[in-house]
């Protein structure tokens, strides 16, 4: 048993605990097991402590402490060297925050710990992993996984049949550009809307082309090809791919889409089914603001090796850091369209990968926003 990382004692109460071999101490809800290497670690997601747990003694003697004991009666059994091996390890526990004390009515010293009491321990895990500090692993563009997973092309490959392609009219960008609403105007009005009035293809055409189209693509062999868009996106990978569920969009079929940015088309991967309506249920049932199902669905989904590859440790962070600039984009541009436009707090990312035939771990969504007509 030995500690992987130099740390200083972290005690947000101003004070570094001291085992005592008569008080109660059990494993804290913050903290993670997992198989590496020859064994296993366990990791503080207070602290960012890790514990190397070379064998299977040393997992039972951690995970003996899932309920409240007194380190006395877990020393008493053994002899003098081996105690003090153990007492040891416990004492680098407590101070790594992998165990915490248990008072005599039963609450844990975390749990007196008021700006902890906010975290789930998942949020925890995904805010102390994508930043430096008190993460342990190496944060940033490594290209860790370049020399085992070969580069995905910038342009998705089409897999399957498909039902045809829609070509997609432009707007006028020169005109825009001298007469749009001023990026102030859009700022200061932009809010969330919610409609179920049908919208143009047109009107859904120039929304796609605003804000998702390519604009400039390179060569780049390491990364398979690097893209320039209106929003920005770490290392130019952009990895997002844009759905389409269209419901009440005139001239445009029910049905599911994907959007082709560099073709500015939309491939036709899906017709109207009860799949389609449950995307849709999911997206009303996800604010309570809308009487029917909406006119039309974005889902924003990521092929999540372009990122991967080159980003260790902050990976996820940096694709939902690009959904956020490409909603504040939608946002932007739907309001000068005259759009109702809201984001959602979360989807059904199982369901997505299943109607548009994805694989979970490669290709799922990230992100949802409903657009709607303007009410009249």
């Amino acid at each position: 048993m030995e500690t992987l990382t130099q740390y200083s004692p972290l005690s947000i109460q101003g004070r570094v605990p001291t085992l005592h071999d008569s008080r109660c101490y059990r494993l804290s809800r913050h903290v993670q097991l997992r198989p590496e290497h020859d064994g296993f670690v366990a990791e503080s997601l207070i602290t960012g402590h890790c514990e190397r747990l070379p064998n299977a003694a040393s997992v039972r003697l951690l995970l003996s402490l899932m309920d409240p004991a007194q380190p006395g009666a877990l020393l008493a059994p053994l002899d003098a060297r081996r105690a003090s091996v153990v007492r040891t390890f416990l004492g680098r526990c407590l101070e790594g925050g992998l165990i915490t004390e248990i008072a005599d009515d039963g609450t844990a010293d975390e749990d007196g710990i008021l700006s902890l009491a906010h975290w789930e321990p998942h949020d925890l895990a995904f805010h102390l992993r994508s930043r430096k500090g008190r993460n342990p692993r190496p944060v940033g563009a490594t290209w860790h996984l370049a020399d085992r997973l070969p580069a995905e092309d910038a342009r998705r490959p089409e897999h399957g049949s498909v039902l045809g392609t829609i070509p997609l009219d432009k707007p006028d960008l020169d005109r825009l550009k001298a007469q749009d609403w001023t990026l102030t105007r859009a700022l200061e009005e932009r809010r969330s809307r919610y409609s179920i009035a049908p919208l143009s293809l047109q009107a859904l055409a120039h929304l796609l082309f605003r804000c998702c189209r390519v604009t400039a693509a390179r060569k780049e062999a390491m990364a398979g090809g690097v893209l320039r868009k209106v929003h920005p996106s770490g290392g130019s990978l952009h990895s997002l791919e844009l759905y389409v569920v269209a419901n009440r969009c005139i001239g445009l079929a029910r049905g599911g889409y994907r959007y082709d940015p560099f073709a500015h088309t939309l491939v036709w991967l899906r017709q109207d089914d009860p799949d389609m309506i449950e995307l849709l249920r999911d997206a009303q049932t996800a604010t309570r603001d809308l009487k029917d199902l909406p006119s039309v669905l974005l889902i924003v989904a990521s092929r999540f090796r372009r990122v991967t590859r080159k980003y260790q440790s902050l990976a996820y962070h940096v694709i939902l850091q690009e959904v956020g600039t490409l909603y504040q984009t939608i946002y932007l541009v739907s309001q000068t369209l005259g759009l109702a436009v809201s984001a959602l707090g979360a989807g059904d990312s199982d369901r997505f990968a299943r109607v548009f035939n994805t694989d979970f771990f490669a290709e799922s969504s990230v992100g949802e926003m409903i657009v709607g007509g303007a009410e009249k």
